[in-house]
């Protein structure tokens, strides 16, 4: 899952994704084999209690297009007929949004899930926060090299509206990076991003802050960027993840911590 972390739904069931499992195509049977899928388990990690399965899950096995490549986000309870939902997205860049009471199954015809959205091909994993203004939920996905936001809509039917597509940098490495949201409550959102190595010189990455309530043209408003340190080994992919803690944001790359905080103002 590119290093992004398990799930855990509000029973402590665990969640994750499965990746590739034989380049034949032949041997998913959904009972001990379940490559490409979301997968849940009971606290005790004994029991499959639930699962997704792409309808071409052969196809993505045969061509190495991982579903596993990205993580499952367990949304937190949502008004409505469906409060329990979880997002997941892989190689190929389809977002699934999932129930996450009746994940889908597995169906050679067709998807059993609530939606699919294509965001960019995806080395990540999604993010989510509230916002202020209408209360509702907001998922943040970073496939591709763009930050993309959408609405939980939970009324008349659940589903997912795009609402801002923000560039950064393209990275040398595959395709997708990590999110991470700081707020104070649900107001003051800061949404982060860390880019991928850029190949330039040094091959640094870039810690960029947006603010999702502001919206230029399509894009949200920039904050800030800045260089976070650098990943010279070209040929693996950097999932690292921004982590927001008391006030500063941490950014872990190769032989550095760099910390960013609110600059103090000068003293006159």
């Amino acid at each position: 899952m590119s290093g992004y972390g398990l799930a855990s739904d509000d029973s402590g069931n665990i969640l994750f994704v499965t990746g590739n499992s034989d380049y034949s195509g032949t041997t998913y049977d959904g009972v001990s084999n379940i490559q490409e899928s979301v997968v849940k388990v009971s606290t005790d990690l004994t029991t499959v209690l639930d699962l997704f399965t792409p309808r071409n899950q052969a196809t993505l096995d045969q061509t190495d297009a991982d579903f596993g490549s990205g993580g499952a986000l367990v949304l937190p309870d949502q008004p409505g007929s469906i409060p329990h939902m979880a997002v997941a997205v892989g190689k190929v860049g389809n977002l699934f949004l999932m129930d996450e009471d009746k994940l889908g199954g597995y169906s050679t015809k067709t998807n059993n899930v609530l939606g699919t959205y294509s965001v960019g091909n995806c080395w990540c994993g999604p993010s989510y926060f509230v916002d202020p203004s209408d209360g509702l939920g907001r998922v943040v996905t970073s496939g591709g090299h763009a930050v993309q936001v959408y609405k939980v809509q939970t009324s008349p039917a659940a589903a997912l509206i795009k609402l801002s597509t923000t560039p950064i940098a393209a990275g040398i490495q595959f395709a997708g990076f990590f999110t991470s949201i700081s707020s104070n409550g649900t107001a003051s959102t800061i949404l982060w991003a860390l880019s991928r190595p850029t190949g330039t010189s040094g091959n640094p990455i870039f810690l960029y802050a947006f603010n999702p309530e502001t919206l230029v043209g399509s894009s949200m408003q920039q904050l800030f960027r800045g260089q976070a340190g650098s990943w010279p080994n070209t040929g693996g992919n950097a999932n690292l993840v921004p982590v927001v803690a008391n006030g500063e944001v941490f950014v872990a790359s190769h032989a550095q911590l760099k910390i960013f905080g609110i600059k103090p103002a000068r003293k006159k």
